[in-house]
């Protein structure tokens, strides 16, 4: 099957497998295609049974919802055939077989896009995403992205919690010469605030495994990819709707030391975009909003539609500086990366 594929489809298949799911649309920026093209190529793939079609079901909206694809079995063989992933990785990790919840994942996928949003019209910042992997564990290695998916289990060695973010990227700032790591956490607003029995997992329990690992110095792994020390982290809590938000300050507020927890709500994320003003600091809502860019925010800031609709003034829009780490067989490094090639 791999002699009818061509080589803009490893890119397809490659981005799919970081993701697991993806709309035609977010597939299409993330690879820098046309959206029309994708869903044709799509169809085709389909066809020759290498993309799988998922149906969706929860937060629609109206009018005719994208539809959702993802990797098949024979398109993870054939990514292994050709060397680019692992022969040790189960179809279950860059596939939506066994996924909890597709919609946590497009969540996930949006923040991803945002951060390809940032890059391009921010090109003095540097962008660089991780593959999560349990923290509070032993032996701590960072996972390759797109080989390696951690899970939730109750309890780790020592009665240590052990949990997996749901995101990790690295911000450098290349003329202040200033990295920072930052762990995603997307709250759907099933999870209870805190709930009273001790084997159910709540926000206040992860909020408190996030704290320990800050003391602990569990983010320390990350150093050597990041290639320079790194002093601590900034937690990202995005949930789904303003109450919840508030909801989930006053929780934050209450468990101090809390300032490097930041929040935010999904919609103000779609309109404003990650690097916006949007963030509440240490759950402090009362506060001016901040960016994640600090004093480094644009102002204005541009629109996340308005930057992924523009294209570039050489014409190389999203493919031109959008790098995935499996491209051209190379060797697996830990990382994917967002930056100019």
């Amino acid at each position: 099957m791999s002699n009818m594929l061509r080589r803009g489809d490893y890119d397809l298949l490659l981005t799919l497998a970081d993701c697991r799911v993806l709309t035609c649309e977010q597939l299409a920026v993330l690879c820098g295609r046309n959206v029309a093209a994708t869903r044709q190529r799509l169809r085709d793939l389909k066809a020759g049974y290498l993309i799988k079609a998922i149906a969706r079901t929860f937060d629609e909206g109206p009018g005719r919802p994208d539809g959702l694809v993802s990797l098949s079995r024979a398109a993870v063989d054939i990514l292994k055939e050709e060397g680019l992933i692992s022969e040790s990785t189960a179809p279950e990790q860059v596939t939506a077989e066994r996924l909890p919840c597709v919609e946590h994942q497009l969540v996930v996928n949006e923040t991803r896009i945002q951060l390809v949003a940032m890059q391009r019209a921010m090109p003095e910042f540097q962008v660089r995403v991780f593959n999560p992997v349990p923290l509070h564990t032993a032996d701590g290695v960072v996972a390759s992205s797109s080989t390696q998916r951690g899970v939730f289990e109750p309890r780790g060695p020592g009665g240590k919690d052990v949990f997996v973010p749901d995101g990790v990227f690295v911000l450098s700032h290349k003329p202040a010469q200033k990295t920072l790591l930052f762990f995603l956490e997307v709250d759907m607003n099933t999870q209870p605030l805190n709930s009273r029995s001790p084997c159910k997992r709540d926000v206040r329990r992860k909020i408190g495994s996030y704290q320990e690992c800050f003391r602990q110095r569990g983010f320390a792994r990350y150093e050597d990819l990041c290639g320079c020390p790194l002093r601590g982290f900034r937690l990202l809590l995005l949930t789904t709707h303003a109450a919840r938000l508030s909801a989930l300050c006053r929780i934050v507020r209450a468990m101090p030391p809390s300032n490097f927890i930041w929040l935010t709500d999904r919609p103000s994320l779609l309109a404003q975009g990650i690097w916006a003003a949007i963030w509440v600091a240490g759950g402090m809502d009362a506060q001016p909003r901040q960016s994640i860019l600090g004093t480094k925010a644009p102002d204005p800031c541009p629109s996340p539609t308005t930057v992924l609709r523009t294209r570039d003034s050489t014409g190389g829009g999203v493919a031109g500086w959008l790098s995935w780490m499996f491209r051209g067989k190379r060797e697996c490094t830990g990382q994917s990366e967002l930056q100019k090639d």
